[in-house]
């Protein structure tokens, strides 16, 4: 379909909003715009369709599925929202009983097992049935999932529900692959691989229960994953300036050394998505280490997800 002048218009604001370079907007029309066409919308179905969009932390997926759902609306005429698997969190109370229950790392935030895989398939049923559903809020600078009240309620029934995370679409590793630790997270807070077997364990079960739901994927990948600290250290610091700007309180921001530790729990299965997920999505673009879109590549009709 491509970019109207109209609608490069209103991406070329939002891209100045966002203080994006002049070359997302190209970007976006010459190598997402086509997947969006002819790869990521079912146009041959009126049913609700769940659209994945993955990528590691500091990616730009919530960037990008802003944009995907401006394209969406002014070219597909379609009623769009976002939710991300960030958002469905467990309470902070429900992670550190979690913790003394099953393995202390399980009190921080992120791996397959700290979500409330029961809500997204219940928000999703939901979205799919045409019935109005809550949808959580997860607040960041208190990592802890925000008052009911606080809570999204979509004020028309979407036709497209977009859903991205930093491991949505990702499969389970082999038991086998489990026992060699990756960084020294592994090696010295989860000696025995009882925390790695939870979490795999959890990918493997429910999540995959949750990706199935999926009518498409669209991966965003990464160089490597050494772009994932400065990516998600910038990530954070526009976080508290945007909190500094509503004047909310954000000590519970992370600091730098924070921040590496806290990846230090994503790198397994980010790079085992590194690996795995471009010859199961339905689509993957790749990335420069300066966030720059690099490629597109569209899976093959016996690749892509059904």
């Amino acid at each position: 379909m491509g970019i109207s002048s109209q609608l490069t218009e209103i991406l070329s604001l939002a891209a100045s909003e966002r203080q994006l370079p002049s070359s997302y907007v190209g970007g976006f029309n010459e190598l997402i715009a086509p997947l969006i066409d002819e790869t990521l919308v079912r146009t041959e179905s009126d049913a609700p369709q769940i659209i994945g969009v993955q990528g590691c932390q500091g990616s730009g997926k919530t960037t990008l599925c802003e944009f995907f759902k401006l394209y969406l609306e002014h070219t597909h005429e379609a009623t769009v929202e976002i939710c991300s698997i960030d958002d469905f969190y467990l309470t902070k109370q429900e992670r550190q009983t979690l913790s003394k229950t099953t393995h202390r790392l399980l009190e921080t935030r992120g791996v397959p097992g700290t979500h409330d895989t029961s809500l997204i398939l219940e928000t999703f049923d939901a979205f799919k049935s045409g019935r109005r559903q809550q949808v959580p809020v997860f607040k960041k600078q208190i990592d802890d999932r925000a008052d009911r009240s606080e809570w999204q309620e979509w004020a028309v029934q979407p036709d497209i529900l977009i859903f991205e995370g930093w491991c949505v679409g990702i499969p389970a590793q082999n038991s086998s692959s489990l026992s060699i630790p990756v960084n020294h997270l592994e090696k010295d807070e989860d000696p025995d691989g009882a925390w790695r077997e939870f979490v795999n364990n959890a990918l493997r079960r429910e999540y995959q229960e949750v990706f199935q739901q999926l009518n498409s994927l669209l991966v965003i990948q990464a160089p490597s994953f050494d772009c994932v600290y400065e990516w998600r250290l910038q990530q954070e610091e526009r976080m508290i300036e945007q909190i500094q700007k509503r004047g909310e309180d954000y000590s519970q921001a992370m600091t730098a050394s924070q921040i590496e530790r806290f990846i230090s729990h994503y790198q397994r299965l980010t790079e085992h998505g590194f690996k795995m997920l471009p010859s199961i999505a339905d689509a993957t673009l790749h990335l420069n280490n300066d966030h720059s879109f690099d490629r597109a590549e569209v899976a093959s009709r016996s690749q892509a997800r059904l």
